[in-house]
This record gives structure tokens, C-alpha cells and sequence, in this order.
């Protein structure tokens, strides 16, 4: 797999619902529909790190989860 941190756009997006078990490929960045926390594991190894994502937009990060617990930010969709 590519690396995610290069500079070319998303080819990719799929909705997800926060889980504090479930694990997904390491996403390119995330977008939300109501602004929030966002706790998730990052690819450098992080774990429930919160981040604060606004709507409308995409924050760029490379999470692999994102936790149901503490996240306050809904319609999430992550880029690949």
C-alpha cells in the first residue's frame, strides 16, 4: 500500500460508525457532518488521542479507529 502521508487527493471514502473494538485500513483524512471530538488511534502508534474535526471540511489524518466512547462529532466518513 501506498504511503498516506502523500499529497495526492482521497480515492476513496466510506461511512463509518465509531467502534472502541473495530479497526480499519489507515485512512488519508476524515470528514464529518456535526462538528465534534474525534478520539482515535493514529498510525504512529497513538492511542485515543482526541482530536476536535469541524463540518464541511476534511481534516487530514492518518487514524486505523475511531472510538464510539468520548466521540462527540457524527456522520463521520473517512478518506482513503
Amino acid at each position: 500500500m501506498a504511503s498516506t502521508s502523500s499529497n495526492r487527493p482521497a480515492s476513496g471514502a466510506v461511512r463509518i460508525t465509531p467502534s472502541d473494538s473495530a479497526t480499519f485500513s489507515v485512512t488519508r483524512g476524515i470528514n464529518v457532518e456535526s462538528s465534534g471530538l474525534v478520539y482515535a488511534d493514529w498510525e504512529n502508534g497513538s492511542s485515543n488521542v482526541p482530536v476536535y474535526v469541524s463540518a464541511g471540511g476534511v481534516f487530514p489524518a492518518n487514524v486505523k479507529r475511531i472510538y464510539a466512547t468520548g466521540t462527540t462529532a457524527s456522520g463521520i466518513t473517512v478518506l482513503y
